[in-house]
């Protein structure tokens, strides 16, 4: 097993997720402001008012990063912080935090992985139709373009969407997140061209505007495949699960390959081509926009096999298989096959830009989080991932989800992703035992993992 040399090790995080401050510094309201007010939308009532305090407390994340031996950064920049109606005026106080936030990791050896959208979405831009708006995609080419204006002189590697599946597919489709709408399938799968529209304008923007050199990619998330064997049918009824889904008539289960194919080879799934709008093709040009690198975040795999009625058939899982507090499987295979799958398929750098666990985490009598079921998921996903690399996937970078314990959407603060341990009373931080396991693996470059 073998990291290559500069090998990035990182962690993320997301604005709305750990900021808090959402009536300060200018930004203006979100979505997820409004979701969180609507009654039973989230766990326990709660909401991202406060969240992890990050935006008074950054520089005491920074200083646990660098105690923990984190190589980059990824986070999310707030829209409506530097755009508070989305469209319009620049607000320079939201300028200045990110600004900070960027030369302080600069300064302790960081490299920031800047996410220009995160779900957080501005909720003047919403009034007016939101990803169902066709002027929608132009809305987000302006807002890359400043962000690219503003930090491309310090900041080079940029993601311009985290995992449209679930902003898309949750948010206009089941109504479980922002904006918390249950619309008919033509209704998403518009709301999806244009935000992969906007995606691929965004790209062009953010080159076209940079100061220095910048590195541009797209993260996808989704259900990875596990082939039930090495026969080649099953291998290809896994391709299938991330690539070539089966269709539902009622909804639609986005996955990886409903974002990388058209944005990548310029090419939509045929079961989403029913319900595209009207005059679609004239679109692919600005869809289709070459990209530097991928991320993929990985979470949940599946075991199947070949059939002969459907492209899958979906195994039992052993009775009794262990599972995280969100209720994931436990299967560190997952992480081999996504990245061996989509490397070969794209042809183009990989990165993990999520993978981690939810435990239930707590202060033990010792003082310390001994989370030794989240030092095992990290030992063994990486192990996966390094065998993935050695039979030639071209993975880049490995980023742990998440550097802290935070709001998790629908879930509220009911789910502790984190390295680090937040105490939601004082929002005091204690790296838990995962966070020293991770210091060793990055100090080995993984070499500790054999």
């Amino acid at each position: 097993m073998a990291f290559r040399e500069g090998f990035v090790w990182g962690t993320a995080t997301a604005s709305y997720q750990i900021e808090g401050a959402v009536k300060e510094g200018g930004r203006g309201e979100s979505v997820w402001d409004e979701f969180c007010r609507m009654k039973g939308t989230i766990a326990d009532g709660d909401n991202g008012d406060f969240a992890c305090d990050s935006y008074h407390r950054y520089s005491e994340d920074i200083q646990l990063m660098k105690q923990i031996g984190i190589k980059a950064y990824r986070f999310s920049i707030s829209w409506s912080r530097i755009l508070p109606d989305g469209i319009g005026e620049i607000n320079m106080e939201g300028v200045n935090y990110y600004n900070n936030l960027i030369n302080e990791l600069i300064e302790n050896g960081i490299e920031p992985y800047v996410t220009l959208f995160h779900w957080d979405y501005p909720m003047e831009l919403q009034y007016k139709g939101g990803w169902l708006n066709p002027e929608s995609p132009r809305w987000f080419e302006n807002y890359a373009a400043i962000c690219s204006r503003l930090f491309s002189d310090r900041v080079k590697y940029w993601v311009t969407s985290n995992e449209p599946q679930c902003y898309i597919g949750f948010g206009y489709g089941t109504g479980w997140h922002a904006p918390g709408l249950k619309l008919p399938v033509n209704q998403v799968v518009r709301a999806w061209h244009h935000n992969l529209k906007g995606l691929g304008l965004a790209t062009k923007a953010i080159r076209e505007n940079a100061k220095g050199e910048v590195k541009v990619g797209l993260v996808s998330c989704g259900e990875v495949g596990i082939p039930a064997s090495d026969r080649e049918a099953d291998m290809q009824a896994a391709r299938n699960v991330l690539f070539d889904r089966e269709r539902s008539e009622d909804s639609i289960d986005f996955g990886y390959g409903d974002l990388f194919e058209p944005a990548i080879k310029g090419e939509y799934p045929k079961r989403l081509i029913p319900y595209l709008p009207k005059g679609w093709q004239e679109d692919m040009k600005d869809i289709c926009v070459p990209l530097d690198y991928i991320g993929i975040n990985v979470y949940i795999g599946s075991i199947v096999e070949a059939c002969e009625d459907k492209k899958y058939r979906y195994l039992k899982l052993p009775v009794g298989i262990g599972k995280t507090s969100m209720e994931w499987s436990f299967k560190p295979e997952t992480l081999y096959w996504v990245t061996r799958f989509i490397s070969e398929r794209y042809n183009l750098p990989v990165y993990i830009t999520e993978n981690g666990m939810a435990n239930n985490d707590w202060i033990s009598t010792d003082g310390k989080i001994n989370d030794t079921q989240r030092e095992d998921y990290m030992n063994q996903y990486l192990s996966a991932l390094s065998k993935s690399i050695d039979d030639g996937a071209d993975v880049r970078g490995y980023f742990y989800w998440s550097l802290l314990d935070n709001f998790e959407w629908a879930y509220g603060y009911a789910k502790r992703f984190g390295l680090v341990y937040v105490d939601y009373s004082d929002y005091s931080r204690t790296l838990k035992q995962s966070a020293l396991r991770y210091k060793k693996i990055i100090e080995t470059n993984g070499e500790i993992l054999k």
